[in-house]
């Protein structure tokens, strides 16, 4: 047995669905943008959690192939060379979805917090062949395993790009 980070024991290599059954701090914070993780088969991972206030997951690990990232050169590194092919859970959708909203900012850098999170609900693919429904207004609806859904970095730049267009000045 080990000890996970919320102070349960647990196996290694077992799933335990109630050990992720719902978000915990930080990303349970009201200002936080909650990220889970999906597989490469467009499922949510095992490992992620879910449950009220998830706004959508990433690509992580989980299915059939892992998340290749660089890897710190030399003796400094995890690997022997300089990618790793075993990194993912939610320690890879966060900095994925992380940098989607800063590829947002870059093409429109007066949108708010709440804007960002907003288009980023509302720029998802429905995953996982469950229903949503609810949630917020165009966002296509909301799935307690999914959020929105599987976060669409092309849809949310775009969106981002439209949102200029809607802002008037004066």
């Amino acid at each position: 047995p080990a000890k996970d980070y919320v102070g349960s024991i647990i196996e290694i290599g077992t799933y335990n669905p109630t050990l992720y059954a719902s978000l915990l701090y930080p990303a349970s914070l009201t200002n936080t943008i909650a990220v889970g993780a999906s597989t490469d088969c467009n499922r949510r991972s095992d490992y992620s959690s879910y449950g009220t206030g998830l706004d959508f997951t990433a690509p992580s690990n989980g299915g059939w192939n892992d998340v290749p990232s660089l890897d710190p050169s030399g003796s400094a590194g995890w690997a022997d060379g300089d990618t790793m092919m075993e990194f993912g859970g939610t320690s890879a959708a966060t900095p994925l979805a992380a940098g989607i909203g800063a590829l947002m900012l870059s093409a429109n850098p007066q949108l708010t917090a709440a804007q960002v999170r907003s288009i980023m609900r509302k720029s998802c693919d429905k995953i996982g062949g469950v229903t949503y429904s609810g949630g917020d207004t165009g966002a296509g609806g909301w799935n307690t395993y999914y959020g929105y859904g599987k976060i669409n970095a092309y849809l949310a730049v775009t969106n981002a790009i439209a949102a200029t267009l809607r802002v008037v000045t004066f």
